[in-house]
């Protein structure tokens, strides 16, 4: 469980009723990630969404010949992850 003040601090669910706020902490798992780190890869199932509540994710697209990858962004602390 996580805070609801956490969650209404991000516009994404600014819609959202108090009761529904409630269902999302409650349901929320906190978690750390250690640097260097993926989520997800490209054409991976997903079933996940994370708050980046602390330091940042950055955004690669693989090359395919390799290991090299090309940045595409950085999400800082308040931002939101989807994995679909």
């Amino acid at each position: 469980m996580i805070s609801p003040e956490i969650i209404r601090r991000y516009p994404f669910f600014a819609g959202l009723t108090f009761e529904q706020i409630e269902f999302l902490a409650q349901t929320a798992e906190e978690t750390t990630v250690e640097a260097n780190s993926y989520f997800f890869h490209d054409g991976e199932a997903l079933d996940s969404f994370y708050l980046v509540l602390e330091g940042a994710v950055s955004i690669v697209e693989e090359i395919r010949i390799g290991i090299y990858g090309r940045f595409l962004g950085c999400l800082s602390e308040e931002f939101y992850l989807f994995e679909s």
